[in-house]
């Protein structure tokens, strides 16, 4: 496994508006940065391992040191984001596709990307109130050598084994340079979602909670990023849950 080299990244990146930190192991990247001390109007921690990655809800984020992509982004803007979690999973999906033409990531609501009907990432969305300044915080974990024997799950690698982490990560990162700096006018992100969403128009299950859970065609989302569900000739509006999907039916 090729190791990142700080010195290859910062030379793509801006470092006029990007602070980059490259780490071997950390607890949680989205924590690390948390509090990092930074100038900067963008801050990008990457790490090899993560020894307390987090998911959704609070659930445990598989982090092998195998050659995999953690990484956690900072920034403070004053514009209007929308969706963020959305946005990030379609900036996600564009970066690997130009890095690689092979691999087709689709997205799953709100945060998932999925290959081959198989998890190969997610995204965590946070926003840090330090210092009275609210900060978003968003955390990026892409498997690219998967070492989970199951079906859920899938590496990059799987489909193109010289696939670049290194370049998929400066891809990203040059994406939120200019959402950072407010040159980003978000144009046609919904439409665009909806078009690589793995179950537009299909049939979903979306869970609640433990024990609550609705049914229903899911219709696309609204320009809050909200899921619109059809169920019993009305269209109902969630802003979260987990969604279910049944790939064989797809």
């Amino acid at each position: 496994m090729m190791k990142f080299n700080s010195l290859e990244l910062q030379g793509k990146l801006n470092s006029e508006i990007t602070n980059l930190v490259v780490l071997n192991n950390v607890d949680s990247t989205n924590t690390f940065i948390k509090s990092l001390q930074s100038e900067k109007i963008l801050d990008l921690v990457v790490a090899e391992k993560q020894s307390a990655g987090r998911g959704r809800r609070g659930n445990a984020w598989d982090s092998p040191e195998i050659g995999n992509i953690y990484m956690s982004l900072r920034f403070a803007v004053s514009n209007k984001i929308p969706a963020l979690s959305l946005v990030t999973g379609l900036i996600v999906k564009k970066a690997i596709q130009e890095v690689s033409k092979d691999i087709n990531v689709l997205l799953k609501w709100p945060n998932d990307l999925i290959l081959n009907q198989r998890k190969a990432g997610g995204i965590l969305v946070e926003i840090d109130q330090a210092n009275k300044i609210n900060n978003f915080i968003v955390g990026i974990g892409i498997n690219v050598e998967s070492d989970v024997a199951n079906d859920s799950w899938i590496g990059l690698k799987e489909i193109d084994n010289e696939v670049d982490r290194s370049k998929v990560i400066i891809k990203i990162a040059s994406a939120f340079e200019k959402i950072a700096s407010g040159k980003e006018d978000f144009k046609d992100w919904q439409s665009e979602w909806e078009k690589h969403c793995v179950h537009m128009h299909k049939k979903i299950t979306l869970n609640l909670n433990d024990s609550d859970k609705v049914e229903g065609i899911f219709e696309g989302i609204n320009h809050n990023g909200e899921m619109l569900l059809s169920n019993e000739n009305e269209i109902l509006t969630f802003n979260s849950g987990e969604c279910s999907v049944d790939y064989a039916s797809i």
